[in-house]
C-alpha cells in the first residue's frame, strides 16, 4: 500500500519541480531513451545538474580518490544548507521588521510550490514563522490552518468531556448517599446541588474562556476574519458529523473570550453575537435563578427578528446558528434551571397561572426547544416554527400542567407538614393522594428530552428546592415517598440525558 502511495503521488511533485526549472527522474529517463552514448549522456546530465562552482573541482577529485559518492556529497550539502536556511528564517521571525516579514513571505510563496517534495517538506518553514505571518498564510491556505486547528478543538473536546465526568461522578455521588439515608421518615437529606461546580453561572464561564486551547484558538484567529469564519465553519461541520455537543460549547466560548479582548470584527461578522451575549449576561444570574424584564425582551426581540436584524437578514439561516449556540450544555442547563424556577415559583404563588399563561417561560422553552433541536434546524430537516406548533404545544398543553400539578402538591404537602405537630401517627389522606404521578408524565419523560431535561433539573440539580433534599433554613423535611415517584423515571432518562453528552 506505502509503495502504491509513493507511485502515485512522485508524478505530481515531479512535475512541481519541472515547473520550476529543476531536472528530474523524468527528464533523465527521456534523455537515456533519445540519446545515441548513454554514457555521455549521464555524464552531461550530472554536469549540467551539478552544483556549478569553479573552487569545487580539486575537491570533487579529492572526493573522487576516496571513494566518497556524488549522492553522499549532495546529501551532505543538503543537509547543510537545510540547517542554514532554517536558522536564517528563525532570525528573520525574531526581528519582524516589515522588510524581514516581506522576505519570508517572498521564501514561504517559492516554498509552497515545492511542498510535495518529500525531501523539500520536512524542512517545515512556516513553523519558523511568527503567528502573524502563518496567519497570513492561512488566509490563502486552508489545508495548513485546518492542520493546525484540529489538536486544539480535539483537546478542548476530550478537557470538557473530561470535566463533565468528574462532576457527573461526584452528582452520582450525591444522589447515592442521598437516597441510601433516606429510607426512614423525617430524615433530612443532604442538599444535590450539582450546579454549584459545574454549571456555577459566571465563574465557570469565565474559568472555560481561559482555557488554553480558547486562548490559543484566539491567537491563531487574530483579527483576521477569514479565519474565524473558517473556525465556525469547522466546529459547525464536527458538529455536525459528530453530534457531539461540546463544538457548541467552543462556539460559544469562542465568541464571548473574542469579545473579552475587545475583537470588535466578531461582532460584525458572527450573526449570533448579540444573541450569546445576551446569554452569557444571563449566566451571571443562575446562583438567583432570575431573570429581569430587560434580559428577557432582549431575548424575545433577538429570537423574533432572528439575531436583531443587523448582520443578516435571511431568518433562516440565523435561526439554526443561534440554535448551535442554545445547544451548549452549559446553556441548556442554564435556561433549563430558569424555566423550572419560574415553575416552582409559579406553583408556589397564591394565584397560579397556567404554563401556556406564562410568556416569559414560553420564551425559555424555545430556547430550550432550538438547542435540543440545534442539529436538525441546522440540516435544515426541521424549521423552528413547526417545532413549536408541533412539540413544545405538546409539551405546554399536557405534560407542563400535570409537571405543575406536581409542584403545587408537593407545595402543600410542605405547608400542611410544617403546620402539623410532627409526632402525628399518620399524615392525612391529602398528603397520601400525592404520591402518584399522573399518567401522562411517564410518556413525554421517555420520548422528550425537553421533558427530561425540565425533569432532572428539579430532581437532580435544584439545590435545597428538591425533592431530595431537606434544609433546616427551610424546615423542609426529606419525604423518602414523594422522592421516589421523582425517582423512577431515572430509568427511563438514563439514555435521554446524561448531560447533555455523547461525546
Amino acid at each position: 500500500m506505502e509503495a502504491a502511495t509513493i507511485n502515485t503521488a512522485a508524478p505530481l511533485y515531479l512535475g512541481d519541480l519541472e515547473k520550476c526549472g529543476i531536472a528530474t527522474s523524468n527528464n533523465l529517463r527521456e534523455l537515456l531513451t533519445t540519446c545515441a552514448d548513454p554514457v555521455e549522456a549521464i555524464k552531461q546530465f550530472q554536469v549540467a545538474n551539478s552544483v556549478q562552482l569553479p573552487s569545487l573541482k580539486p575537491v570533487m577529485k579529492l572526493l573522487d580518490l576516496h571513494g566518497i559518492s556524488r549522492a553522499d556529497y549532495h546529501e551532505t550539502v543538503i543537509t547543510e544548507l537545510t540547517e542554514r536556511l532554517v536558522s536564517k528564517l528563525r532570525s528573520l521571525g525574531n526581528n519582524q521588521t516589515p522588510e524581514n516579514v516581506h522576505r519570508l513571505e517572498r521564501h514561504l510563496e517559492r516554498c509552497f510550490r515545492l511542498y510535495r517534495v518529500p525531501r523539500i517538506r520536512p524542512i517545515e518553514l512556516y513553523d519558523q514563522c511568527s503567528v502573524s505571518v502563518r496567519q497570513q498564510i492561512w488566509v490563502k491556505n486552508e489545508t495548513l490552518f485546518l492542520e493546525s486547528i484540529e489538536p486544539i478543538l480535539d483537546s478542548y473536546i476530550s478537557e470538557e468531556r473530561r470535566q463533565h465526568l468528574i462532576f457527573g461522578e461526584k452528582g452520582s455521588d450525591v444522589l447515592n448517599e442521598s437516597l441510601s439515608e433516606g429510607h426512614g421518615q423525617q430524615l433530612l437529606s443532604p442538599g444535590i446541588n450539582v450546579t454549584s461546580s459545574f454549571f456555577a453561572g459566571e465563574v465557570a464561564t469565565k474559568q472555560r474562556r481561559q482555557r488554553k486551547q480558547v486562548q490559543e484558538l484566539i491567537s491563531m484567529i487574530g483579527l483576521r476574519e477569514q479565519l474565524y469564519t473558517r473556525l465556525v465553519d469547522t466546529l459547525r461541520e464536527r458538529f455536525l458529523a459528530t453530534e457531539n455537543p461540546y463544538y457548541c460549547s467552543l462556539r460559544f466560548d469562542l465568541l464571548m473570550a473574542l469579545r473579552d479582548v475587545n475583537m470588535e470584527f466578531c461582532g460584525k461578522v458572527d450573526v449570533c453575537h448579540d444573541f450569546a451575549w445576551c446569554l452569557d449576561a444571563c449566566s451571571k444570574h443562575l446562583r438567583t435563578k432570575h431573570l429581569d424584564v430587560q434580559q428577557l425582551n432582549k431575548l424575545k426581540t433577538l429570537l423574533e427578528s432572528g439575531g436583531g436584524g443587523k448582520k443578516c437578514q435571511n431568518k433562516a439561516i440565523i435561526i439554526p446558528e443561534m440554535a448551535m449556540i442554545a445547544g451548549d450544555p452549559h446553556i441548556l442547563h442554564l435556561i433549563a434551571s430558569f424555566a423550572v424556577k419560574m415553575l416552582r415559583d409559579n406553583a408556589a404563588s397564591p394565584r397560579p397561572h397556567l404554563p401556556k399563561e406564562m410568556g416569559s417561560l414560553q420564551l425559555l422553552l424555545k430556547l430550550l426547544v432550538m438547542g435540543v433541536h440545534c442539529k436538525s434546524l441546522l440540516l435544515g430537516e426541521e424549521q423552528l416554527i413547526n417545532l413549536i406548533e408541533g412539540e413544545l404545544k405538546e409539551v405546554v398543553g399536557h405534560f407542563l400542567p400535570s409537571f405543575s400539578t406536581m409542584l403545587v402538591q408537593d407545595a402543600i404537602r410542605a405547608e400542611l407538614t410544617l403546620s402539623t405537630p410532627i409526632n402525628l401517627p399518620s399524615p392525612t389522606e391529602e398528603l397520601l393522594s400525592f404520591d402518584q404521578r399522573p399518567p401522562s408524565i411517564d410518556k413525554f419523560i421517555k420520548e422528550k428530552y425537553l421533558c427530561s431535561l425540565l425533569w432532572l433539573h428539579h430532581l437532580v440539580l435544584g439545590g435545597e428546592f428538591c425533592p431530595l433534599s431537606g434544609t433546616i433554613k427551610r424546615r423542609q423535611l426529606f419525604d423518602p415517598s414523594n422522592a421516589l415517584r421523582y425517582c423512577e423515571p431515572l430509568i427511563w432518562m438514563a439514555k435521554n440525558v446524561f448531560f447533555y453528552s455523547k461525546g
